[in-house]
């Protein structure tokens, strides 16, 4: 393989755990909002596809790059166990619309996001020794699987509700940026402390997790911030038309009828 593999000091492996756990944690968050959508909860438009679908696609991407030799192990390991978790996902999304009948366009967009992935690949293979391109790419579509959470703002001031944001994936998100731009600046640290590689320019990995990251940083608290902001202008609103979404079985019976009534327009 053509990555390049890292000695981590103790503060840097710390950041790299860290970061590790709490982006494969972001992975599998949506499965939150599949469970609301199995108990009626929520209604079809409100599941985060379009998250499931770009966490596989930057997955893939940063495990091609890694295996191109413009990314790392660690940021290879990361991502390899972040294809099975979102094939995971994906697969726990298809039953539960494949129960409710509604699975038919899941397989249009698993065929748009893998002719996506197999032009990133191409573009890389063809790039050669150029990394430009593939640096360019991968920061491009890790800002966009972040953004993708913002779709549910969208939800949330239209629906006045701010749980249609997904809270927990933003949270997870942004802790996971932050993480891997403190692990990307320990990792230059260290280098710089070693006197073999004084003379070593900044690797593709760390120019890539730096910059993405940053940008990330700033794209994830616009959902948290709009979360705070909703629940707080619209809180009186919900207690008075009596609208709470997680109490009894009525509720969610209602619900139901309400999705059947709607389903023509979703």
């Amino acid at each position: 393989m053509g990555f390049e593999e890292k000695d981590l000091s103790t503060k840097s492996l710390i950041a790299f755990i860290f970061s590790f756990i709490v982006v494969e944690l972001y992975f599998v968050s949506p499965i939150y909002f599949i469970i609301k959508y199995n108990n009626r909860y929520i209604r079809k438009r409100h599941l985060p596809i379009y998250q499931i679908f770009i966490n596989l696609l930057n997955c893939s991407t940063y495990v091609i790059i890694a295996l191109k030799g413009t990314g790392d192990f660690q940021n290879f390991l990361t991502n390899i166990i972040g294809v099975v978790l979102c094939f995971i996902v994906i697969l726990e999304l298809w039953l539960s619309l494949s129960k409710k009948n509604n699975s038919n366009y899941i397989l249009p967009i698993f065929l748009i996001s893998n002719c996506i992935f197999q032009l990133y690949y191409c573009i890389f293979k063809i790039g050669g020794g150029d990394k430009t391109i593939s640096k360019i790419l991968t920061i491009i579509i890790n800002i966009c699987m972040y953004s993708s959470l913002n779709i549910g703002v969208y939800y949330a001031f239209k629906e006045k509700k701010a749980d249609r944001i997904p809270l927990l994936s933003a949270i997870l998100g942004l802790l996971s940026s932050i993480g891997w731009t403190i692990y990307s600046v320990a990792v230059e640290a260290d280098e710089k402390n070693d006197e073999k590689k004084k003379e070593k320019v900044e690797s593709d990995s760390d120019i890539i997790t730096k910059l993405s990251n940053a940008i990330s940083i700033i794209v994830l608290v616009i959902p948290i911030i709009s979360y705070i902001y909703i629940a707080e202008k619209y809180k009186n609103n919900e207690t008075a038309n009596n609208l709470p979404e997680e109490s009894t079985e009525k509720n969610k019976i209602d619900l139901e009828n309400k999705e059947e009534e709607e389903g023509n327009d979703d």
